[in-house]
């Protein structure tokens, strides 16, 4: 199921304002609705619903997987941007500034600490995450996965019973696009091998 939140442009501008910046919070609600709807409706539960979003969709899963946890059986962010009040200080990242709202700016940081998924980490226990990088990539630096890991692993990973918080490194490569297809099918398959261990689903 692909979940198409407000934040985004495929419905027209206004669609995409109704959740930048101070109302960015929007988009997760929606992705939370989402996740409640077809467990109310039967289709999944807690212990099969597992999350994939890359990129500003990696941040997207991983905080929503921060605010409520115990929805989802696992979580796989791909590149994601984590640490909403740097990004904008590597590569590219401050052109994304009319998207999420900029900690430079006064009055941003109080809403950018309301969701950033390295600043809402929480001392409870987790799904199941795998956390992707690439260690050449220069939109999405890997620092963003590697900060989120290691403090999610701090936080939360001494619990008792905690589910695999798993961080993986794409060697010589970027942000995705031209990844060889040997490459590519290794990544789906180490996905799809982990889901299906922690859902306890068999993909045959």
């Amino acid at each position: 199921m692909i979940v198409n939140t407000r934040g985004g442009g495929e419905f027209g501008d206004e669609w995409r304002k109704a959740a930048i910046q101070e109302k960015k919070q929007n988009t997760f609600n929606d992705f939370i609705a989402a996740a409640e709807t077809v467990t109310k409706m039967g289709i999944t539960d807690s212990t099969k619903l597992f999350i994939e979003g890359g990129s500003s969709g990696g941040m997207l899963v991983t905080a929503v997987t921060n605010q409520r946890p115990e929805l989802f059986a696992a979580t796989i962010s791909n590149v994601p941007v984590t640490d909403m009040l740097r990004y904008q200080l590597f590569t590219g990242g401050r052109m994304w500034a009319d998207n999420y709202g900029c900690s430079d700016n006064k009055g941003a940081v109080d809403y950018l600490m309301q969701y950033s998924p390295l600043h809402t980490i929480k001392h409870v226990k987790y799904p199941s995450m795998m956390v992707l990088a690439a260690d050449h990539d220069d939109r999405v630096v890997p620092l963003h996965t590697y900060k989120f890991v290691a403090t999610l692993q701090y936080t939360a990973g001494t619990i008792e019973g905690q589910n695999p918080l798993l961080m993986r490194i794409e060697e010589n490569a970027g942000h995705g696009a031209g990844l060889p297809m040997a490459k590519a099918m290794q990544k789906e398959a180490d996905i799809y091998a982990f889901v299906a261990k922690v859902t306890n689903t068999s993909l045959v």
